[in-house]
């Protein structure tokens, strides 16, 4: 047999990283003393249950949420009595989201921006976790800015107000003429 699932097979304690295709299999230790003869233990049998749960719905991307609204993702897998869903930022470390049921809903937040989300389900007999395919989570993240800065100028003289923003696709200045209560949008104004 292969030794390619296998790890520390020539130890005290055989470790199997995947029993598919092993059921019925038979192991069994030969230990010896340094010139010897070896000794072997009673055989264990491996008895393999199949692990029925199959994803039947898996979730799917959602994009063009806007950052503080409500989203919400839907799984479901047969056979699966457990379920918990789980993020990653890179598509391979996942973490736990502490959601048990077969929706995870929350509020988007910048931070979600680019997740990768999935949901984990199993049954209590086979205590192996089963993965939907990863979905991805696509935030509207509200714009930020530096600026802009107050001024003081002198009457008839020419100002620019800058700012830098991150995370806009369009601007429309507004002007208050109350002290900040109310604001229009400008729009091919000269003065006034």
């Amino acid at each position: 047999i292969a030794s390619g699932n296998f790890t520390g097979y020539t130890t005290a304690n055989l470790t199997i990283t995947n029993v598919s295709n092993l059921n019925g299999r038979r192991f069994r230790v030969v230990a010896k003393n340094d010139d010897c003869y070896g000794v072997s233990s009673d055989d264990a049998t491996l008895t393999v249950i199949p692990n029925n749960v199959s994803f039947t719905l898996h979730p799917a991307t959602i994009s063009g949420i806007c950052e503080g609204s409500t989203f919400s993702f839907t799984s479901n897998a047969s056979g699966a009595d457990s379920f918990k869903w789980q993020y990653s930022t890179d598509g391979s470390a996942w973490t736990d989201l502490g959601v048990t049921g077969t929706t995870y809903s929350a509020t988007a937040t910048a931070s979600m921006n680019n997740w990768y989300v999935r949901m984990a389900a199993k049954n209590t007999i086979c205590d192996v976790w089963v993965y939907s395919n990863a979905a991805r989570l696509y935030i509207n993240v509200d714009p930020t800015f530096s600026g802009p800065a107050s001024a003081v100028v002198c009457d008839g003289a020419d100002h620019t107000f800058a700012s830098t923003v991150s995370n806009a696709t369009d601007y429309q200045w507004q002007v208050s003429t109350d002290n900040g209560v109310n604001y229009n949008d400008m729009v091919g104004a000269n003065t006034n």
